[in-house]
């Protein structure tokens, strides 16, 4: 198991990507904890997933997910009219679009 996540690390650090290039440097940083978390999940029962999230304080209401949208974009759609899950959800996959 350290070695598979050694061997995932080095990689990570030696792919050179312009700081600049945010999308690129996200989606690597992504793929890299999406390893961390399979392999730490690798042999677990859901049970066992379960009791450590509990554990770790992230199954309570102060853990609640989701994302808070913030910034001149969302100031001003507030102002500027009423938005409603009709109409937001297709700029929310526009910008995931442009992060990813």
């Amino acid at each position: 198991l350290r070695e598979r996540l050694a061997q995932r690390r080095r990689h990570f650090e030696q792919i050179s990507l312009p700081e600049e290039s945010l999308s690129e440097r996200w989606g690597e940083t992504a793929d890299l904890a999406s390893y961390i978390v399979n392999l730490w999940l690798e042999g677990r029962t859901l049970d066992e997933v379960i009791a450590r999230a509990e554990a770790l304080g992230q199954m309570g209401s102060e853990m609640a997910g989701g994302y808070i949208l913030a910034g001149d974009l969302i100031d001003d759609l507030a102002k500027s009219a009423d938005v409603n899950f009709d109409r937001l959800l297709p700029m929310i996959r526009a910008m995931a679009r442009v992060v990813m």
